[in-house]
């Protein structure tokens, strides 16, 4: 496991060094670090550039101590003062930098696995008496906090980096606003750039709140066997939470702050919408009852002086008034300066100061009371885009058969193009979709019921290699799943994928924090909703898997383990190879499996591909031969002659790798019980005809 290298070079330089001395993970009173030597946080191992950092990625700088007096020389000294303070010296013995702890003879300094530098009381003691967490950088480690103590006074934010290669203090600043409504704010000098939207104990970008009595924070803990990851203010502002890859070994940007011209703080005025599908105007509107402050400044594109009322407010005495509020659905909330609903409406109307209020506190699903009431210009308002059934149907030509490319036992897959100027376009010109459109008839309300439950949990599935969910639809008589799509017709960009399926795999299997099993791994044309399955959970009541996908313990007798997946991932394997449905005829295992026997490879490959010149094309031939020897021993009939995902990953992508013989593979399966449906709503079969013989 990878863990935090903590290095005391010369500041002002930023070229790698040589390997430095490694000191173990603490010191204490009498053992000083001098330049080049490291600790090394327990699990490390590549200790090889200054500051704490990340030991599987040079570039990932966590903390930097001395941001604003680097070091001119390589003769930088890091020592624990016999009271608990550390003191960075530079080579005359001034004092460059230094901590405020004050302890004990006996304290020693310590870098936890967590990246955090602490102060300890004594060597086997847990009490911390100074920790760098508590003195943040440009990054947020899972553990760290953002916000303010509102005894002492004391707050804690990220500050951006000067420049990609000098750390000392730049102009952006991401702190947690206390006054009114928290929220996450960055800050360019004294200025407001973008804001989250205040929390409301739901949603607020996945971050949950932490409060106490005395503190109101914001902060992330990382589940045990996760990816590494972390939150970054970069030079120019930007908010970036970022994720370990360890199959390419680069960090993976989850998104990216301000996302849009809407996302600029403030930016049509108060009173003022901002719109990112309103180019035409600027991107900005005024809410319903008032017009442009400035029309003339409006003409010329420049909103930023607001809106104002149309018609003066009549206050009255909050019963006789003629006034009423407007609602204004799916917007972000403005900014803030906490009854029921009817309370505030009254205190609202009663008082002329008060212009606008709104749900705020929502804890319990709905069943808390807390409101906002607005009494300044609300300022900071943005339209968040709809996303309509009626793209969709424009984009599938209203859901034609002739842009059907596949169809499965709860719906049909439609390929649809988007229009150019469509937000879920991209800004990709022509952007294809595949779209599922469930049959609802063919779903029992258990499985409607579970939909958005479905689609929650795969939003959160982020990885490059698992098809994107775009958009869904759950309203009225519509269930839609809207994905990316993409041409795959070379044998390169088809091994492409074959790969990308199985890091997929692997990453729900070992790279989520939990152990997860997808359990309907199915045809590249017909996908949706699954449930996902963690290997801990029993007693469930549903054994859905897509014909023909299904491995023979787990159709005969339920029994769930990873091998079921590694199964699955067989048949689609062999599918993208030879452009053939496991439902074909004959038994499509029986024709893989015959061929194989008779040495006869190129028959297995599409005839969609470019065939070679002649067999003496050995690339393609090798890689062919790999993916279906690996396909047959993924299909075998027991789940202890399957390889694990991970080491099935490592021969696919390796010419070395040395495999076993396959035996003869499970040439068909059906079920010996009714599929009982319940807990997927994409690909499975629901069967409720009478049990039938299993030929597994």
């Amino acid at each position: 496991m990878a863990s935090h290298v903590l290095v005391f070079l010369s500041l002002s330089l930023f070229l790698l060094g040589t390997p430095a001395a490694c000191i173990s993970d603490m010191f204490d009173h009498g053992r000083n670090i001098t330049d080049g030597e490291t600790l090394v946080s327990s699990g490390g191992d590549h200790p090889e550039v200054p500051w704490i950092w990340f030991s599987v990625s040079e570039t990932a700088v966590c903390w930097v101590a001395n941001r604003e007096r680097p070091l001119n020389d390589t003769s930088g000294v890091l020592v624990l003062g016999d009271t608990g303070r550390l003191f960075l010296l530079d080579g005359s013995g001034q004092v460059v930098w230094s901590s405020n702890s004050v302890g004990a003879a006996s304290a020693v300094a310590r870098l936890l696995h967590s990246g955090n530098l602490v102060v300890l009381r004594h060597r086997n003691s847990s009490a911390v008496l100074w920790q760098s967490f508590d003195h943040p950088s440009n990054t947020l480690l899972p553990g760290m906090k953002t916000g303010k103590n509102l005894w002492t006074g004391a707050e804690w934010y990220l500050t951006s980096w000067r420049s990609a290669n000098d750390p000392a203090p730049g102009p952006y600043r991401r702190g947690t606003q206390t006054a009114g409504l928290p929220e996450n704010v960055v800050w360019h000098g004294g200025a407001k750039k973008y804001r989250t939207g205040p929390w409301n104990a739901l949603w607020f970008n996945g971050v949950p709140e932490m409060r106490s009595p005395g503190e109101v924070t914001y902060g992330y803990h990382a589940k045990a066997g996760a990816p590494f990851s972390l939150l970054v203010v970069t030079e120019d502002g930007a908010i970036q939470p970022l994720v370990w890859d360890p199959s390419s070994r680069a960090w993976k940007t989850f998104y990216s702050t301000p996302r849009d011209v809407c996302d600029a703080y403030a930016r049509c005025g108060p009173f003022g919408l901002c719109n990112v599908n309103a180019a035409s105007t600027s991107f900005c509107g005024c809410a319903k009852g008032f017009g442009p402050a400035s029309p003339s400044a409006w003409r010329m594109r420049e909103a930023s002086g607001g809106c104002r009322r149309n018609v003066p407010l009549d206050c009255g005495n909050g019963t006789t008034t003629t006034d009423g509020f407007v609602i204004v659905r799916n917007v972000k909330l403005p900014d803030t300066h906490n009854a029921s609903v009817e309370e505030c409406s009254a205190r609202c109307l009663a008082n002329c100061s008060c212009v606008a209020y709104a749900a705020a506190d929502i804890r319990g699903g709905g069943a808390g009371s807390g409101r906002i009431i607005w009494t300044h210009d609300i300022v900071d308002v943005r339209l968040w885009m709809l996303r309509l059934l009626a793209t969709v149907e424009k984009a599938t030509g209203n859901f034609s058969k002739t842009n059907v490319i596949g169809e499965g036992a709860f719906g049909i897959v439609y390929e649809g193009q988007l229009p150019n100027d469509h937000p879920l376009a991209g800004g990709l010109p022509g952007r294809k979709v595949a779209v599922k459109r469930l049959k609802l008839s063919s779903l029992p309300n258990r499985v409607l019921d579970d939909f958005p439950r479905e689609v929650a949990v795969m939003s959160k599935l982020r990885h490059d290699n698992l098809v994107r969910l775009l958009a869904f639809c759950d309203q009225g008589n519509e269930r839609l799943l809207v994905y990316d799509v993409r041409a795959s017709l070379s044998w390169p960009t088809r091994l492409e994928i074959i790969h990308g399926i199985a890091r997929g795999v692997c990453y729900l299997h070992e790279g989520t924090g939990e152990i997860v099993i997808h359990r309907d791994l199915k045809p590249i044309a017909d996908f949706g909703t699954v449930k996902l399955f963690r290997v801990d959970q029993t007693g469930t009541q549903t054994v859905v898997v897509s014909p023909g996908y299904a491995p023979p313990e787990y159709a005969k007798d339920g029994d769930m383990t990873l091998k079921c997946d590694v199964f699955s991932f067989g048949v689609v394997l062999l599918e993208v190879v030879s452009g053939r449905r496991n439902s074909a005829e004959p038994s499509h295992l029986s024709h893989v499996w015959k061929l194989w026997e008779e040495h006869r490879i190129m028959g297995l490959l599409d005839p969609a591909v470019p065939r070679p010149c002649s067999d003496s094309d050995a690339d393609l031939l090798s890689e062919l031969r790999r993916c279906i020897h690996i396909g047959l021993l993924c299909v075998q009939r027991s789940p202890g002659h399957r390889p694990a995902m991970s080491a099935a990953l490592a021969t696919l992508t390796s010419r070395t790798s040395q495999l076993d013989q396959p035996r003869r593979p499970v040439l068909e399966c059906r079920t010996t019980r009714p599929l009982l449906a319940g807990e997927a709503t994409g690909g499975g079969a629901i069967v409720e005809d009478p049990p039938r013989v299993s030929s597994c």
